[in-house]
């Protein structure tokens, strides 16, 4: 499962910060979103 989010980094910082179900995650461009674009995994 990925969530794609645009905007100033707080929601990948809360999520970083909050959730242990964080696989990994990966910061670059998107074609969707542009530069900065976090892509966060999951495992359950």
């Amino acid at each position: 499962m990925a969530v794609f989010a645009v905007g100033n980094g707080k929601l990948k910082d809360e999520i970083l910060k909050t959730k242990k179900e964080v696989k990994t995650f990966v910061n670059q461009y998107h074609p969707n979103f542009g530069y900065g674009a976090t892509e966060i995994y999951f495992g359950y």
